[in-house]
């Protein structure tokens, strides 16, 4: 292997391809057998009043019907173009009917049903939200039991996989481990 007209042979490494594991991986005959969970989020406005009050939070429900019951949202960390506070909030879960194979399969528009569902539980539950601003679906690797992919494919190559949104909690972790492996 070549990189910048330098030989590699020797290096130990690393891969972290998200939702293209399974596409990247295939090339070496390996298959994780990752989903990929078009997750959604979302931008609102709030009340200015309460824009230093908004803390990072995780709601953790059971699940009821259509609704996974998992959402969280970040503090108040960027403006609306006329300088309206607005919080990220989203869903941590996806609908079994929307988990595709191949990243390039999922669905881009966010179904109606689902944004009812977050706007419904931000609207009554977190004081001071005003108006969604934008819609976004983003791409989640997950392994089907929802634990990470982390191991040693050859002695000189190591995996970290489904980890999407949720492995940054665990950086320091991931991190040592693929260390460790590497």
């Amino acid at each position: 292997t070549r990189a910048r007209g330098h030989h590699t042979a020797g290096v130990r490494g690393g891969v972290w391809c998200g939702s293209w594991s399974d596409v990247w991986l295939a090339a070496l005959g390996l298959s994780p057998k990752l989903e990929i969970w078009p997750m959604l989020w979302a931008h609102y406005t709030v009340d200015p009043s309460l824009a230093d009050r908004y803390p990072q939070w995780f709601c953790f429900q059971r699940e009821r019907g259509d609704d996974g019951g998992l959402y969280y949202a970040f503090p108040v960390l960027s403006h609306t173009a006329d300088g309206r506070p607005r919080i990220k909030a989203g869903i941590d879960w996806a609908p079994k009917e929307l988990r595709v194979a191949e990243p390039n399969a999922m669905a881009t528009e966010p179904p109606e049903s689902l944004v009812e569902l977050l706007d419904t539980f931000l609207f009554n539950e977190v004081a001071g939200v005003q108006e969604r601003v934008e819609t976004v679906m983003s791409p989640y690797s997950m392994a089907s039991d929802v634990n990470f992919v982390l191991d040693r494919l050859s002695p000189t190559l190591s995996l970290f996989a489904g980890g999407s949104g949720q492995a940054f909690k665990f950086a320091p972790l991931i991190g040592d481990s693929l260390a460790r492996l590497a």
